[in-house]
């Protein structure tokens, strides 16, 4: 999940440049779309979120979390 950890937009992957890196370093790969992109994203969040979910739920105490936002 690079494009999440460096904050790349999902077009990303439709850049034409990168595009032609990719097949040049890898030819025999199908090169992903941004919509592809965005909904493997969305699947490892909702993979993710059923796993902390699930961790809170076997958790017999109470949990407080808090936030800090500084501008």
């Amino acid at each position: 999940m690079n494009i999440v950890m460096h904050g790349l937009p999902f077009q990303f992957f439709e850049w034409t440049r990168i595009r032609t890196i990719h097949q040049y370093l890898y030819p025999d790969v199908d090169t992903l779309t941004r919509n592809t992109a965005k909904a493997n994203v969305l699947k490892a969040y909702q993979r993710e979120k059923l796993k902390i979910k699930a961790m809170f739920e076997q958790i017999s105490s109470r949990v407080s979390l808090t936030s800090d936002l500084w501008s």
